[in-house]
């Protein structure tokens, strides 16, 4: 019952602030949007939805390393290694320094599950310890 009604609220949020990022594109701001509807589509699996909201961040954002360790995350849940060091590769190459004590400290999970879930992903992308 937790996991459905979790599932549920991750899906109602992703709905609602995907129609509010509708109504009011083009701004800059709402960029971020794109990228938390790309990180809530990544948890409930959704990995077209997901990649589809990032390649919207992304190409509003390009030197933002945000986007691209998203979206290695997410080819690193669907399998697809090769993609998720193509994307961690973008990231590192426009943050040279940035490790996996970078990605833990700038993502709050209330779950530690799902944290080493993303650093066990990107560090099979290559993310240096």
């Amino acid at each position: 019952m937790m996991l459905s009604t979790v599932k549920s609220g991750w899906c109602l949020r992703a709905s609602l602030t995907e129609a509010f990022a509708s109504s009011v594109r083009p701004s800059a701001a709402s960029t971020w949007i794109d990228y938390h509807i790309g990180h809530a589509r990544a948890w409930l699996g959704d990995g077209a939805g997901a990649q589809a909201s990032l390649h919207r961040y992304i190409a509003a954002n390009p030197q933002d390393t945000c986007g691209y360790l998203m979206l290695a995350v997410i080819h690193g849940f669907a399998g697809r290694t090769e993609d998720a060091r193509r994307a961690l590769a973008e990231a590192v190459g426009r943050k040279a320094n940035i490790d996996q004590d970078q990605v833990r400290g700038s993502n709050r999970y209330r779950d530690p599950v799902r944290l080493e879930r993303v650093i066990a992903v990107l560090n099979a992308a290559g993310l240096p310890a």
